[in-house]
């Protein structure tokens, strides 16, 4: 990894890498995280810099590198006020440290001296009612929750499993739509562990009229990519008929299904290539209701209605989201990743059955 990180530097190597079909310098395809790996595999040959107090936040979702640079920082002289929550260790599929909060505590507490290591477990809520954390400690491993407020107004939280018909839903929302005037009346996020069923639900929300914006990953760049690798595949022009596209990526399905049966090592291709034609499928039937064309207008189509906003990482975005929701109050789809730190009055779980991720074999998953 190390020699690896080397080639990385500016100018390091003449070594070139495939990106997109095209020859790039593999020093080029340097970023952020591998500028974090490599401060951490040069630790000691850099002189750490000393504060009074270093404060580390979702300490649950840091990796190995994250860890080595506290340690530093603690031996410089700096006091550690590390916070966390080990239930909302969520990026283990992006390098972080499955037991990242608990062996935080342990080094740092093997580095403390005397009575300086204070742990403190905050279990008060104050963002949810009584009923939603109930649910939570029965529902889910989290089990301390305490109810850090009271609420003025009055009002319940409700909660349902099972209880609401995915149909139904779309017609109900449409009625508040229209009752109010052309705007939701009160927030409301449907949120999924997948991109696919939010792209169903997308699809639903075209067809009722009902506005709504998408949050995080930008599925129509991923459903688009996946739209122009079958084209190449089949030798289909963008003039081929969207409904022929619908036909060959079927295929293509079925093909690789049939090619990778009882493959392990395939299982994750296979799913995610399923869910991918799946959601395609539905928009190509929600495009052709809309006039249909050709395969470069569906294209075009994808990017304007399902767009995302990456509110985490892209200021412009944020500010967008903030005024639309201010504006229009549109409906929110966003998966469960994407949704932490977000609120909303009333939120719609999408295929309760797949949190956790079928793909998610270990216990530690």
């Amino acid at each position: 990894m190390q020699n690896l990180m080397n080639q990385l530097m500016p100018n390091a190597t003449r070594l070139k890498y495939n990106y997109g079909g095209r020859p790039v310098d593999l020093s080029q395809m340097r970023d952020f995280d591998d500028d974090l790996w490599y401060t951490a595999t040069h630790a000691n040959d850099i002189q750490w810099p000393r504060y009074d107090i270093v404060l580390a936040d979702e300490v649950q979702d840091f990796n190995e590198n994250q860890k080595i640079m506290l340690n530093k920082l603690h031996e410089a002289g700096a006091k550690i006020v590390a916070v966390g929550d080990p239930n909302q260790a969520i990026y283990r599929f992006r390098g972080a440290d499955g037991e990242a909060f608990n062996n935080l505590g342990s080094m740092l507490g093997g580095l403390s001296a005397g009575n300086d290591q204070v742990t403190y477990n905050l279990s008060n809520n104050f963002r949810s009612r009584p009923e939603i954390l109930e649910f939570a400690n029965e529902e889910t491993h989290v089990k301390d929750l305490k109810a850090g407020r009271k609420f003025e107004d009055g009002k319940q939280g409700q909660v349902s499993k099972y209880e609401q018909n995915y149909g139904d839903t779309f017609g109900n929302l449409a009625a508040e739509f229209k009752e109010n005037g052309g705007k939701m009346p009160i927030e409301t996020a449907f949120i999924a562990r997948t991109n696919a069923p939010l792209v169903k639900t997308a699809l639903k929300l075209l067809a009722q009229g009902i506005p709504f914006i998408i949050v995080g990953k930008d599925i129509a760049k991923e459903l688009i990519g996946h739209v122009t690798k079958i084209s190449r595949m089949k030798g289909l022009r963008d003039d081929a008929s969207a409904r022929e596209l619908a036909a060959e990526m079927s295929g293509f399905l079925d093909s690789e299904k049939e090619s990778h049966h009882g493959k392990s090592t395939k299982k994750a291709y296979l799913q995610e290539t399923e869910e991918t034609t799946e959601a395609l499928l539905a928009a190509i039937d929600s495009f052709e209701h809309d006039g249909g064309g050709d395969i470069k207008s569906f294209k075009t189509w994808l990017s304007a209605r399902l767009g995302g906003l990456s509110v985490e990482d892209n200021e412009a975005d944020l500010r967008r989201y903030r005024q639309m929701m201010e504006e229009q109050n549109p409906v929110v789809l966003t998966t469960a990743h994407r949704s932490k730190g977000l609120e909303f009055k009333r939120v719609y779980v999408l295929r309760y059955d797949q949190f956790p991720h079928p793909k998610a074999e270990r216990e530690e998953d």
